[in-house]
């Protein structure tokens, strides 16, 4: 196990540890709420809650992390994103439960909270991009861009909490929802022309600030050595296992073979696993055993997508050229994937191990 390097043992003050650790609350308050709300209200649980728990990975990593590497800053990046997202779906219940006649208080809050919310939930993932692992902007040239999207970032959550929008975007039953705390001049000033190519500019800047973030991750990657490249290795494992269960929660939903529980569970797990691949990573546990994880990743990934290939293909080849159709040809097609996955799992495994081990 490598030794903490002195950076990671010095500590933030108690105060601001414990302001993290209350937002970190707040989040799992708000997704424990829109569960009961859910269950309560007789929602469509599965759909919903799927959702609701989306962040609840990354604000839990994140406040391991701020608890154990308080001066890096990737936990909380973590807890901030985890406790957007939480918060935002909890009002995104809130106001689907009241729009279908429960009488909820705190509307208009829920309203103004989902208006901009989601902003940082998203955007805050570049700047956790460009710090990971150590936790700081590594690369010199990439500072002065990240420091422009923070204040672009700061930008869109004021314009949000106070811009004249419909809440539609965040679904149709929202249709007639609003900013409860907009400023109608405003919404005049941001619907001009001049106003639409500022902000074609600045999606068009932030879009350019994460393809250089993404660009420079990787080729720190590839000139990373020892434990920073194991730590990037560990965040790779988890970005293939997101794509690896969300292929498998296609196929799971393509079946339905359980009313969509198991598509529910598996891309639960796949949105959380980066974050928990990241926190392993900054944690350092168990490091070293990184090789064996991706290469059982990456060899299941690859053959449960060929897999799926066959049994797409299959079900379209049966259904145009054979009288099989409906269930027997997804019966005959399940047969057939299920029947070429062992050898071609055998088979990539060797390819893999052959020329990266």
């Amino acid at each position: 196990m490598p030794t903490p390097s002195t950076a990671d043992e010095d500590t933030i003050g108690p105060a601001s540890r414990w302001a993290w650790f209350a937002l970190a609350a707040v989040g799992a308050g708000a997704v424990a709420y829109a569960l009961g709300v859910l269950v309560f209200t007789a929602a469509p649980f599965f759909a919903d809650a799927l959702f609701a728990v989306g962040g609840l990975g990354s604000l839990a990593v994140g406040t391991l992390l701020v608890r154990h590497r308080p001066r890096n800053q990737v936990g909380r990046l973590l807890v901030l994103i985890g406790a957007a997202w939480c918060i935002g779906e909890a009002s995104r219940i809130h106001l689907w439960a009241v729009v279908n006649g429960v009488a909820l208080p705190g509307t208009d809050v829920a309203a103004w909270l989902l208006s901009w919310i989601f902003v940082p939930a998203w955007l805050l993932i570049v700047f956790l991009l460009a710090c990971f692992p150590t936790g700081r902007v590594e690369t010199a040239r990439v500072r002065p861009l990240l420091r422009v999207a923070a204040v672009l970032l700061g930008l869109f959550v004021v314009t949000g909490m106070l811009q004249p929008a419909s809440l539609a975007p965040f679904g149709n039953y929202l249709a007639g929802l609003e900013n409860p705390l907009a400023i109608e001049p405003l919404g005049a000033i941001l619907d001009s022309d001049a106003a639409a190519v500022i902000e074609a500019a600045i999606n068009a800047y932030l879009g350019l600030a994460a393809l250089v973030v993404v660009v420079d991750l990787g080729v720190r990657w590839r000139r990373a050595k020892g434990e920073q490249r194991l730590q990037m290795r560990w965040f790779g494992l988890g970005v293939a296992v997101t794509f690896t269960l969300l292929l498998v929660a296609a196929v799971f939903s393509r079946l339905n073979v359980t009313g969509g529980a198991l598509e529910v569970a598996t891309t639960v797990v796949a949105i959380n696993a980066p974050a928990v691949a990241i926190g392993v990573a900054v944690e350092r546990y168990r490091l070293y055993d990184i090789d064996r994880l991706v290469n059982r990743t990456v060899t299941y990934g690859v053959a449960a997508g060929a897999a799926a290939a066959v049994y797409a293909g299959a079900v379209l080849l049966l259904g145009s050229l054979t009288p099989l159709t409906g269930d027997l040809a997804v019966a005959t097609s399940t047969l057939a994937a299920a029947a070429l996955f062992a050898p071609l799992r055998r088979r990539v495994q060797e390819v893999i191990e052959r020329r990266f081990w």
